[in-house]
């Protein structure tokens, strides 16, 4: 039997073009990582101590549903409080912000770590010029996506 043809090797995977990773730094989950890439095309959990929520965290403070996270492909947005407070990187959270580079959120005594591959740069309360928001989520599932 014959080697395949060079040309019929396949490549190597492509690193995806952007991606996130965020983490629990502070509180208590069963999950304590959530890592997407632009393979994803669209995602989004609610992250609160519900026993529904997409992401239940457990710490003194955290609202049953403390608020929503949705990446869009290429970037991860945070909503506005759903219950209770939320701060990132110090900041209130007063609408729908973009999380570029690295920071923290903490919500009650909870808090995730962000990172991504979008620039730094972009300051976290820089909404989206045009005053977009992601989707109005479907109450019927949670906001979690089907499937």
């Amino acid at each position: 039997m014959s080697a395949p043809p060079a040309d019929a090797v396949p490549s190597p995977k492509q690193t995806p073009r952007h991606w996130v990773r965020v983490q629990l730094v502070a509180g208590h989950s069963e999950a304590g990582l959530w890592d997407l890439s632009s393979e994803v095309p669209e995602a989004r959990l609610i992250v609160g101590s519900i026993l529904g929520a997409g992401w239940r965290v457990q710490a003194e403070g955290v609202a049953e549903e403390a608020f929503e996270l949705y990446w869009d492909g290429a970037m991860l947005w945070v909503s506005p409080p759903l219950g209770g407070t939320l701060t990132g990187d110090g900041e209130r959270v007063q609408r729908w912000r973009q999380l570029p580079g690295r920071g923290r959120l903490q919500f009650g005594q909870g808090a995730l770590l962000v990172e991504s591959s979008q620039s730094a740069g972009l300051a976290l309360d820089a909404a989206h010029p045009s005053g977009w928001a992601p989707p109005a989520r479907d109450d019927a599932t949670g906001g979690l996506p089907p499937g």
